[in-house]
């Protein structure tokens, strides 16, 4: 008798056991069953990683919507053309007795961006004249410019720019001889130029017109009045080269 209690009692608990995990697994069917089109499980992991690195980063989600709207290329290119530019420089040439020169001012508008290129819109004002051995001249100048800038290095150093000016001056000739004659000059030209990249903030600016057309019009103490066109290309020896130091007074967003 006392053999068959033990092993009675062992039987008897292992029965209970089982009995007891298999009740169990019953249990976690039944609730998985009723619960699993209540909700999902999503991974905390993925969505919390990138709400904490938005946040460390201040990128909102208005900041989002708007530089997804923008195309990328597009984005690009703007990022290598300052969105004003303000430019200061002094110009001069020579021709057989006549030396030109001037001292200039120009703000720039980047008014539209292409797939290589971006338009600039420029107002500037020129002060400048003419010496020689029997007059010298004097004039006020107003520039309305429009310039194409295009990268023609891999790093985008310099640009080639190329465009249209009208100009309108006046001024007047003071002779040596006694004597003065006013005029005024309207004038379209054909631009060409680089810009050089020097920082962030500065590049240099060299320009000259390789085609313009100028109508003058003089009006002398004496009385009277007459007008003069012309008209000259790049090989015109009074044709002034100007140099201007260029400030970004506003850079592109990146």
């Amino acid at each position: 008798m006392k053999t068959k209690h033990p092993n009675f009692v062992c039987i008897l608990l292992l029965l209970l056991f089982t009995c007891n995990l298999f009740a169990q697994d019953n249990i976690f069917k039944t609730i998985l069953e009723t619960t699993q089109d209540t909700f999902t499980i999503v991974s905390y992991e993925s969505e919390n990683t990138e709400i904490a690195s938005n946040e460390l980063l201040g990128i909102s989600d208005e900041f989002k919507e708007s530089y997804t709207l923008e195309d990328q290329n597009t984005q690009e290119v703007a990022a290598v053309f300052a969105r004003t530019l303000l430019a200061l420089g002094g110009g001069i040439a020579f021709g057989g007795d006549d030396t030109l020169w001037c001292l200039h001012a120009a703000y720039y508008l980047r008014a539209a961006v292409f797939s290589s290129t971006a338009l600039y819109m420029s107002l500037g004002i020129l002060y400048g004249g003419i010496s020689n051995d029997f007059f010298k001249q004097s004039l006020l100048e107003l520039q309305f410019r429009a310039l194409m800038f295009t990268p023609i290095t891999r790093y985008n150093q310099v640009n080639f720019i190329y465009g249209l000016m009208l100009a309108y001056a006046f001024g007047a000739d003071k002779f040596d001889s006694g004597g003065q004659t006013d005029f005024t000059r309207l004038t379209l030209a054909l631009v060409i130029g680089f810009q050089i990249i020097l920082t962030t903030q500065l590049s240099l600016m060299l320009q000259t017109n390789v085609l313009a057309h100028v109508r003058n019009t003089f009006k002398p103490e004496s009385g009277g009045e007459f007008k003069d066109d012309n008209t000259w290309g790049f090989i015109n020896k009074n044709n002034l080269l100007t140099l201007s130091l260029v400030w970004n007074l506003a850079k592109a967003r990146r």
